[in-house]
């Protein structure tokens, strides 16, 4: 409720700072950098369930971390660089509708939107760890002030430095490495080692196999209700 309500208080404040047709390129990198969210191919559900099955086990613990985040780092940068041609092609489109400075801003700041790519696929693994481990009320505490941070964040940036885009997106980028700090630090008092990647076949295997359906899942059941 607090971030929603959040969000319509300061929506005006948004429009006086950047404009409306800044705050729609704002509105529709939130969306897409969502809709690359599923770069993680689900490895976060993957990881809260093996977490939760492992009985408080530490090396199976280490085992499913250390996999998770080999799997994370390749997965952060395939997405990082499908999201960056793919934004780059979309603003480059842009000059047929909207002011060159506009559109040469949009296309600046490319690489900061591609960069929140790796950090959402580690929050999604962070987030499944907490879950996993059954840490829902410090994960609900850092999600609400992830959220107002991320609403919060671009808007004073865009008052004391510069409304352009890229500054506003940067910002945007900072908050969410903010959030992903903070669930680093939960996560790592949440547990009795300190995780290291490494790589197992098997573990890896079961991540990605479990990941994948429930991705899969996720995508048709839109599909499905319809």
């Amino acid at each position: 409720i607090t971030p929603v309500a959040l969000t319509i208080v300061i929506l005006p404040f948004y429009l006086d700072s950047i404009g409306i047709e800044r705050y729609g390129l704002i509105a529709t990198i939130w969306a897409i950098t969502s809709y690359f969210s599923i770069s993680d191919l689900g490895i976060g559900r993957a990881v809260s369930q093996r977490i939760a099955k492992s009985d408080g086990n530490s090396e199976e613990q280490k085992q499913i971390l250390g996999n998770a985040f080999l799997l994370n780092t390749a997965l952060g940068l395939v997405g990082a660089i499908l999201l960056q041609t793919t934004v780059t092609y979309f603003f480059t489109e842009l000059a047929k509708t909207n002011s060159t400075e506009l559109r040469l801003e949009a296309i600046a700041c490319t690489p900061w939107i591609a960069a929140m790519i790796p950090v959402i696929v580690f929050r999604s693994t962070l987030v499944g760890t907490l879950q996993g481990l059954q840490q829902f009320k410090s994960l609900g505490a850092c999600n609400i002030f992830a959220t107002t941070l991320a609403q919060l964040l671009p808007l004073i940036a865009a008052k004391t430095i510069s409304p352009s885009l890229e500054v506003v997106v940067a910002a945007i980028f900072a908050a969410r490495c903010c959030s992903l700090a903070l669930l680093g630090l939960l996560t790592r008092s949440a547990l009795t080692f300190i995780p290291q990647i490494m790589l197992s076949r098997k573990t890896s295997t079961e991540l990605l196999r479990y990941g994948g359906w429930i991705s899969i899942t996720a995508l048709l059941s839109p599909i499905l209700v319809v």
